[in-house]
């Protein structure tokens, strides 16, 4: 009796926990992400985007999410007008995360964007890396999250992509996004 207390006193502990986070369950229902609250961002005039994508290049931009945002923004990956949330990123040990959702040639994309400092990786942050290293996926506290986990060459950061859309035009662009993202700052 004591051990179905305890057990049913953990899982409302975890419930509250999760709502008092702004952790919201995002997929099928099977499957789950980290977003806590979201705000848009400001967008910019089409003329102004296109020269500030020009300005931009890896190398121009900081070795953090902000600047792989600002690269990504540039090279079209993620729309500039797009709703960026930020995530619970310490559920996984990150320092960072950011979650982005829109639309491409009407599919509906999540991608996820995480930092991780490479110094002080805890458990969390150590089994997540694994996790996307080993078998390409991201897993949250206990509940595998839609797409595939991908680590950057340089170790430092995770992105979690999900097109539901499986055609050779949508196949070809995430495999160009992954490269991208693969190579940031390696």
């Amino acid at each position: 009796m004591r051990k179905l207390i305890a057990l049913a006193m953990a899982a409302l502990a975890t419930a509250s926990l999760m709502t008092g986070c702004g952790v919201q369950a995002v997929g099928d229902g099977n499957t789950a992400s980290i977003v806590s609250s979201s705000a848009p961002e400001g967008s910019d005039t089409e003329a102004e985007s296109s020269q500030q994508a020009a300005e931009v290049t890896m190398d121009s931009v900081d070795d953090n999410l902000d600047g792989m945002d600002r690269y990504f923004t540039a090279k079209e990956y993620i729309p500039g007008d797009v709703t960026k949330s930020q995530t619970q990123a310490s559920f996984i040990g990150a320092v960072d995360g950011r979650r982005y959702a829109f639309s491409y040639e009407n599919s509906n994309i999540q991608m996820e964007l995480y930092e991780f400092d490479l110094e002080n990786l805890n458990e969390d942050a150590q089994e997540a890396i694994d996790n996307a290293n080993n078998s390409g996926t991201m897993v949250v506290m206990g509940i595998t999250a839609n797409g595939t986990a991908t680590m950057s060459d340089n170790g430092k950061y995770l992105m979690l992509y999900y097109d539901p859309n499986t055609d050779e035009t949508h196949q070809a662009r995430a495999q160009e996004i992954l490269e991208e993202f693969k190579a940031f700052k390696s």
